[in-house]
């Protein structure tokens, strides 16, 4: 089976500006946490980033 867990270079640090469920972990607002790159996208339109 292939490995499909992001490298640390494939990830990037955001700062949550809301509540957010990342990895079956609770996250608050100020929070940072690391994503995938196409994850980034998909939290700025949901106004989370």
């Amino acid at each position: 089976m292939p490995d499909t867990q992001a490298q640390p270079a494939d990830l990037v640090q955001v700062t949550l500006k809301k509540p957010h469920t990342h990895g079956g972990k609770d996250y608050q607002e100020g929070d940072q946490i690391k994503v995938r790159r196409d994850q980034v996208e998909r939290l700025k339109n949901h106004h989370k980033v």
